[in-house]
């Protein structure tokens, strides 16, 4: 699924803030027979249900049994939290732009919470 917060700035400064979030209509693809989760483009997941292969091996629970994200079948699949680095992501250095990965304390009331953040910054 995907959240997504749309607003339009103002010419004055000011702050947002997101309280009781919702989701709803949320639910696991429902039980089907093998025959009718065709091998070539879907994934039969452990409890009945068939998902497309594009959502195996991608850090989320999509059969709600987690047989999609299991390490058998994702030993292959590189994958990355930012954690600890960027991994084998690479900064593309014709932009604007540039991501920086920080750990600790928020370096002001503009950027997150303590504990490891991306700052995306405008140089």
């Amino acid at each position: 699924f995907q959240i997504a917060f749309d607003s339009t700035r103002s010419t004055s400064f000011g702050w947002v803030a997101i309280d009781d979030t919702k989701i709803s209509r949320c639910h696991l693809p429902p039980i089907v027979n093998a025959s009718q989760c065709p091998v070539a483009d879907r994934f039969q997941c452990a409890r009945g249900s068939c998902i497309p292969k594009a959502h195996i091996c991608d850090m989320t629970d999509d059969c709600g049994d987690h047989s999609d994200e299991s390490s058998r079948l994702c030993a292959s699949y590189q994958t990355c939290t930012f954690d600890i680095s960027f991994c084998d992501w690479i900064h593309d250095n014709s932009t604007q732009f540039k991501w920086e990965l920080h750990r600790g304390p928020s370096p002001s009331d503009e950027t997150g919470v303590c504990r490891f953040l991306f700052d995306y910054k405008f140089h």
